[in-house]
């Protein structure tokens, strides 16, 4: 209630299919992210913000190749996970 008094759209169940970035042409780093391919046709969509809510493979998935460039994304590629077991009571 409090995102949608403040009309905030809330997209669950939206696959990203890429993130669209430009890179520097200097450096040739990504530095500014244009906006997310979604969906089953990949449609471009620009959003304030992302809040993206995926596993650890997931995000290796979405992250673009070129983001591994900078340390902080790259050392994401060094988790390791473990099975997670939940019980519904």
């Amino acid at each position: 209630k409090y995102l949608e008094d403040r009309n905030v759209k809330i997209h669950l169940s939206t696959p990203v299919r890429n993130v669209v970035h430009e890179l520097d042409p200097e450096t040739g780093l990504p530095n500014r992210v244009l906006g997310l391919e979604v969906g089953s046709n990949s449609q471009f969509r620009e959003f304030d913000t992302v809040v993206a809510a995926t596993d650890v493979p997931g995000i290796k998935k979405l992250l673009p190749e070129t983001f591994r460039q900078y340390d902080f994304f790259d050392k994401i590629y060094n988790l390791d996970t473990v099975p997670i077991a939940t019980v519904q009571v």
